[in-house]
């Protein structure tokens, strides 16, 4: 219906019930309603037709199994990856990624659930898979079978196949190689940059560095952060990667995802045990996330961060300027509002002055902006010289801005 959601008719009593040593999830759900998670998948072909049960609560849903059954090339049953004995499942339809689009290049569509008369076994592969929208992808093509395609990604990426170890020195040397000449960019890189959360998990289980990194000092998750995919940085974080790692700009994957602008990834970050250490690291040019955040004029991304220590009065290093000053700079009145409120954290402070000498109303001033000078001008007082002798209303008669110097006028007269 909309993304990975859609409608599914079903009674709430008839959903199987997870037993207590099964309470550690190995599914996740993401916001668009797509499921990502380990299963152990089957052939439909391994299973003979007399062994079916597709009585489900819906007519809809039944005819929707019984057509996928008719195609059982193009789908495959997915099972608890625990279970070494089939007695259900659900058919899911194998889609290939369109053309010219990121993210995994094989998705799944769901179909509907399966029962078995008695316990069978079948050929399978155990992997993560996604099961979500697969509006606009492409089918399969005549001849190909869904689930030799599955074994031969599973080859591929080194996966356990019917029970047996493929794993390969060779392969394993190639996914940790920093060689310039393959553009400095590992298998991990590049599943993380096309945000490929099935290529991401078998890399991770298969124990590869997650910490290496490119010529310009990026990690796999400074990539998936600045792409805004939290499914391929939740795997990375579980798998132990250095979410304090900075590239050579000294910019963490915190800084990446600002710029992505996915707050869903930001609180994420923000929200792992480094979280804390995060928050107020300080790039090249002493830029912290706050500091990008209000260059983008980024509102949420503000709020955010000062919910979670972000400090707002930490100057960069080249022109002394904080977050506010940054905000005025880009004629961000939203992003002004909520620095001068600090909701839920610290405010930003009006009064500290950058290199030049000068208070956030100044640069107002200057900027020849109404509505910020008026938000900051009940905060200092106009008469108060920069480092050159210049006050907010000599800044107000540099803006041009008539209104703004009446203003500054009228404000200076009653200061």
């Amino acid at each position: 219906m909309s993304n990975g959601f859609s409608w599914c008719a079903t009674n709430i009593l008839e959903l199987p019930q997870v037993p207590v040593n099964h309470l550690q999830s190995t599914l996740s759900i993401n916001q668009s309603g797509e499921v990502f998670g380990k299963w152990r998948i089957s052939p439909l072909d391994d299973i003979s037709h007399e062994r079916y049960i597709c009585e489900v609560s819906h007519p809809l849903i039944e005819d929707k199994l019984r057509l996928a059954l008719s195609e059982k090339s193009k789908h495959v049953l997915l099972v608890e990856p625990d279970s070494q004995v089939i007695e259900r499942g659900l058919v899911v339809k194998l889609m290939r990624r369109p053309p010219k689009e990121d993210g995994p290049s094989i998705k799944f569509s769901f179909v509907g659930p399966l029962k078995l008369h008695a316990g069978v076994q079948a050929r399978n592969i155990v992997m993560n898979i996604t099961i979500g929208d697969t509006e606009n992808w492409k089918q399969l093509e005549e001849g190909e079978i869904a689930f030799d395609i599955l074994e031969e990604t599973g080859r591929e990426l080194n996966l356990t196949v019917s029970g047996q170890e493929n794993a390969s020195e060779k392969y394993q040397s190639r996914v940790n190689s920093t060689d310039p000449n393959i553009a400095s960019w590992t298998e991990l890189h590049h599943a993380s940059w096309k945000c490929d959360s099935m290529i991401v998990a078998q890399l991770v289980q298969s124990k590869v560095n997650l910490d290496i990194r490119d010529e310009l000092g990026r990690g796999a998750l400074h990539l998936a952060a600045e792409r805004g995919n939290e499914v391929v940085v939740g795997l990375l974080l579980g798998g132990g990667v250095n979410p304090v790692q900075r590239d050579c700009n000294k910019q963490t994957a915190l800084h990446r995802a600002i710029w992505g602008g996915s707050k869903i990834v930001v609180e994420q970050m923000l929200q792992s045990s480094c979280g804390q250490a995060l928050v107020n690291i300080q790039d090249e040019l002493g830029r912290t996330a706050l500091h990008c955040a209000a260059e983008r004029g980024n509102q949420n991304m503000v709020r955010c961060l000062l919910a979670n220590g972000a400090d707002p009065d930490i100057q960069c290093y080249r022109g002394k300027q904080t977050a506010l000053h940054v905000a005025i700079s880009r004629n961000s009145e939203e992003v002004v509002q909520v620095l001068l409120q600090g909701p839920n954290g610290k405010k930003s402070n009006p009064g500290i002055r950058d290199e030049r000498g000068r208070m956030a109303i100044y640069c107002a001033a200057e900027q020849g902006n109404l509505a910020l000078v008026e938000l900051l001008s009940h905060e200092r007082p106009f008469e108060v010289e920069d480092n050159t002798g210049l006050t907010a209303l000599r800044w107000a008669v540099k803006g041009g801005n008539p209104k703004v110097l009446v203003e500054a006028i009228e404000r200076h007269a009653n200061s």
